[in-house]
């Protein structure tokens, strides 16, 4: 069993002991401030306000880093989530001199590396280049070009708890697509989602399709009550769910040999995990399109229901491959054409990208829609025969 913290750049003031810090960085001028030379205040609800660490200033910088290396060495943590670092105000004053406007991109990259450095001065993370060792880890939630130099692992920030594309379930695989390509290639999101609104809660059967996406399409596995846990499903509520959640924590754990390739590649040549069939079917229109299915590696195609209420899915097949289905290891009875890696069609004339297709499988709960390409590596062999 490990244990996991949060930390995060805003400083609450409060009375006691809850707003310690926040004095103690007033104290030494280790927060943004206003022009009039205050310290920036921000609020997040009525009568809570935060400040912001000041990034640019290197005693705020080495203090924060002890900050957290003291929380790890007093409760005996692995690792940590590393919200937040996205809020830097246009309008506040930089101990630097800089102009926030040329910060605010920067300051994510710069909280990421403090964690990092953190991260190794607990003794969580040794070595460096090819043979880092250590089983720490922290994730981030924000991200700019050099994020990757230094979060190893990112996740999606607060989905609503609902099905949607704009903050919801498909907007968790939307940004997780995304940022593979923008090389935020290990990523992950909260299971059934975070932010519940009045008359918005998460229902048990989204719960449990979202545990069927991050079993396939996530780096970690991570459930989370949510911001209101007594509105929302939770694993615990029923023996269903808790068989569910059991079932594909056990997937996640079978796909881990086959991911522990990708990540290797991934640190390689920045290639994410999780993959839009366009990064290997950039000739097929359709897929350049697809947003709601995924490739695992090369390899492996995943379609979880994403939609509520339906015992099945609609899935595109990419031209140029035979799929397999996972579960029954039979071939699907519909086929995309086209010649392929595997060199279906010896013609030099023939066109070699085909056509997709389209098929409809039945994926009631506890059985996503999962495909292997026939010919696939040893790996992802493995992986589909777990």
């Amino acid at each position: 069993t490990r244990l996991l913290t949060y930390v995060n750049p805003f400083l609450m003031d409060a009375h006691g002991s809850k707003g310690r810090l926040y004095r103690e960085a007033k104290e030494f001028g280790y927060m943004v401030r206003t022009v009039q030379g205050g310290v920036y205040r921000l609020g997040s609800e009525p009568g809570v306000s935060f400040g912001l660490l000041d990034l640019t200033n290197p005693g705020a910088v080495s203090w924060i880093e002890e900050v957290i290396v003291r929380m790890v060495n007093e409760t005996g943590a692995s690792g940590w989530m590393a919200d937040f670092g996205e809020y830097l105000p246009f309008d506040c004053v930089l101990h630097s001199g800089e102009l926030p406007v040329a910060v605010h991109n920067r300051y994510p990259e710069d909280w990421a590396e403090l964690n990092r450095q953190a991260l190794r001065r607990a003794g969580l993370e040794t070595g460096s280049g090819d043979d880092i060792a250590g089983d720490g880890v922290f994730w981030s939630r924000s991200a700019s070009t050099l994020t990757p130099k230094h979060a190893r692992l990112m996740w999606l920030g607060d989905q609503l708890v609902s099905w949607d594309a704009h903050d919801g379930m498909k907007s968790a695989l939307l940004g997780l697509l995304q940022g593979g390509l923008s090389g935020l290639g290990i990523s992950h999101s909260d299971v059934g989602g975070y932010t519940a609104t009045p008359g918005r809660h998460r229902t048990r059967e989204l719960l449990m399709r979202w545990m069927e996406l991050s079993a396939l399409a996530d780096a970690v596995f991570r459930t989370h009550q949510g911001n209101r846990p007594l509105h929302n499903a939770q694993p615990w509520d029923t023996p269903e769910l808790l068989d569910h959640l059991g079932a594909f924590a056990r997937l996640h754990g079978c796909l881990a040999p086959y991911r522990r390739t990708l990540m290797r590649e991934s640190s390689l040549t920045g290639m994410p995990i999780t993959r839009p069939l366009l990064m290997h079917y950039a000739h097929d229109p359709v897929a350049s399109n697809v947003a709601t299915q995924f490739l695992i590696g090369r390899d492996i195609l995943a379609a979880p229901v994403m939609d509520r209420s339906t015992p099945r899915v609609h899935v595109y097949l990419p031209p140029g491959d035979v799929w397999l289905d996972v579960w029954t290891t039979q071939r699907s009875p519909i086929q995309p054409t086209g010649g392929g890696a595997e060199g279906l069609n010896s013609n030099p004339n023939y066109d070699s990208r085909g056509y997709g297709a389209w098929v409809t499988v039945d994926a009631p709960l506890g059985w996503p829609a999962v495909f292997i390409r026939r010919g696939a590596g040893k790996p992802a062999q493995a992986a589909a025969a777990a």
